[in-house]
């Protein structure tokens, strides 16, 4: 890009950039005396990406609106990383290998890796399995029989059938029984 091409920063981006720095202090990322200095880091990390502009592709806004949400979602990253553990490091040998003790960050991972498991053991039922599974996660069983035009009997065989596809895997941990109280997210019931 040469030097008479150059695109102007016009007002409704700094404007952008200095409402995106407001909105950092209020959502607690940044403190109030540090706007400043974000709506310059702003400004600095797009003029940093100017140079990939393409007139062609999209308008100097859309690009300096992307630009800069780029530039705000590394600067929240950057900043809770900073966060992260502040003050408070422990040895892991302090835990033992099998203990109860998960972090809550290590529990959503396993919750995250439970509705992944899941959603693999549905993806590798047989079609009339699926389509049983599929239902009962938004409808009752007399719901899911009369769309399938079947009896309730015929799903609760079927509900039979998935549990005992889930044993095969070593899945049984995500199945709850009837009498189970419990509720968890991406468990067959």
């Amino acid at each position: 890009m040469s030097e008479d091409h150059k695109p102007q920063i016009d007002q409704s981006i700094r404007d952008l950039i200095r409402i995106k720095a407001a909105r950092l202090v209020r959502g607690h990322v940044v403190t109030r005396s540090d706007r400043e200095d974000v709506e310059q880091t702003l400004l600095l990390e797009l003029l940093r990406r100017l140079p990939g502009f393409d007139r062609s592709l999209s308008d100097l806004t859309t690009f300096a609106r992307a630009a800069i949400e780029h530039a705000v979602a590394d600067l929240v990253r950057f900043q809770k990383a900073a966060k992260r553990g502040k003050g408070k490091t422990t040895s892991l040998e302090q835990f033992p290998p099998s203990g109860p003790a998960l972090a809550r960050e290590d529990e959503e991972l396993a919750s995250a890796d439970a509705v992944l498991d899941v959603q693999g053991l549905l993806r590798a039922l047989p079609q009339e399995l699926k389509r049983v599974a599929e239902l009962l996660e938004v409808e009752s069983v007399t719901e899911t029989a009369r769309r399938l035009g079947v009896g309730r009997g015929t799903v609760y065989r079927r509900i039979r059938e998935i549990r005992e596809f889930c044993e095969k895997p070593q899945l049984r941990k995500y199945l709850r029984t009837s009498s189970d109280s419990s509720r968890a997210d991406g468990v067959i019931t």
